[in-house]
């Protein structure tokens, strides 16, 4: 099985997503508020490490459905390789009487019987 796009030109709007993500994530702190603070010495003692802000997340939540959004508009499909077979077959269909003329002991031991035995013989 493989897989095809119906409209692989969709995958070109992964350029500009690509350059509005490295914009924001470069811009993207620097347009949000800020919170200032009237001492110095709050900005030396907070920690040094860096903790991912619900606004990273929520860029990197947004950019990654616009990504699933894209591959989703690049309508994927999956083909089907078809194999031709020749199989050599008899096609039969069989009716049998139930009726109760059957039940006649007119062949030994009855009709029935006797067709049921021609038919396995048949087959």
């Amino acid at each position: 099985m493989a897989m095809n796009f119906a409209n692989p030109e969709a995958f070109f709007l992964f350029i500009p997503l690509i350059a509005v993500f490295l914009f924001s994530r470069k811009t993207g702190p620097k347009l949000r508020s800020r919170l200032f603070v009237p001492f110095s010495n709050w900005v030396d003692s907070r920690p040094r490490f860096r903790v991912p802000t619900p606004f990273k997340i929520f860029l990197y939540f947004r950019f990654l459905a616009l990504a699933c959004l894209i591959v989703g508009l690049a309508r994927p499909q999956e083909v089907l390789t078809k194999t031709k077979r020749n199989v050599d077959a008899v096609d039969m269909i069989l009716s049998f009487d139930l009726s109760k003329s059957m039940d006649a002991i007119d062949f030994k031991p009855d009709r029935r019987t006797v067709a049921i035995e021609t038919l396995k013989g048949f087959i």
